[in-house]
């Protein structure tokens, strides 16, 4: 059986941004003191999860769930079809149903997805095979990213764009205490830079002649003023979304 991180209805509609998740990717981009598109963001958040997950699996004590075994109410049971989520039995009931024997059906409480949930127990195993199976083989993550990033990057967009913590530029993010502080003054220099020569200039060449006692990093001092230009109705960016060159709308 495929772990539920190898499977599509994972990502799809059980993945999600927790808060811990937005933690962690501040603190990626204290690490890359960079910008980052939300391409790398979503291939970070599901690298994280999947090794959360399987340390969780090689680190956690608890008996491995199969439906063919009996449990006790209070006993740990870990899931591998859960991606290795572990669960504590709270119940235990006959279980109705004419097409199987009998058999048990136990309540488990699985404490990190915050639910409730029923699965089978004391099933006879079916005849001819194993009652249970190994676990298939799991995919690379560059093919699991293929297939399934794009549920990934529109929860990570989605989840970006609900915060108040990140500043979108184009196909970047920035959280914003990581913006170099930059007001009008700066603006007006670029704007006599510009108005000097009578053509656009790139944002690294604007950069020169600002005054920036801010250490960071250059990537990050180009965003900040890309950002502060595109909310002055005086420039216009006349290149792209990751090369800024900016003119003067009136000299245009």
């Amino acid at each position: 059986m495929a772990r539920a991180t190898q499977t599509e209805a994972f990502w799809r509609d059980e993945f999600d941004i927790l808060p811990e998740d937005e933690v962690a990717i501040q603190e990626y981009f204290i690490q890359q003191s960079a910008p980052l598109t939300t391409d790398e963001l979503a291939r970070f958040v599901m690298e994280r999860r999947l090794s959360g997950k399987k340390k969780r699996r090689t680190g956690e004590k608890g008996r491995k769930y199969d439906p063919t075994d009996r449990y006790e109410i209070g006993e740990e049971l870990i899931f591998p079809a859960l991606a290795g989520e572990i669960g504590e039995v709270v119940g235990v009931r006959e279980g109705q149903n004419e097409r199987y024997n009998r058999f048990q059906v136990l309540q488990v409480h699985l404490a990190e997805l915050n639910q409730q949930r029923e699965f089978a127990a004391e099933m006879e195993a079916p005849p001819g095979r194993m009652a249970q199976q190994g676990d298939e083989p799991e995919m690379e993550f560059e093919e699991l990213y293929e297939r399934f990033g794009r549920y990934a990057r529109d929860i990570v967009e989605a989840a970006l764009e609900a915060s108040d913590s990140f500043i979108n530029l184009g196909a970047a993010w920035l959280p914003q205490f990581m913006l170099v502080k930059m007001h009008e003054g700066h603006a007006n220099i670029a704007e006599a830079m510009i108005d000097i020569t009578s053509e656009a200039m790139p944002t690294a060449e604007l950069l020169k002649e600002l005054p920036i006692t801010e250490e960071a990093a250059d990537a990050i001092k180009q965003f900040s003023l890309n950002y502060l230009l595109s909310q002055d109705p005086r420039f216009v960016n006349v290149g792209t979304e990751t090369q800024a060159v900016w003119h003067l709308a009136r000299l245009r």
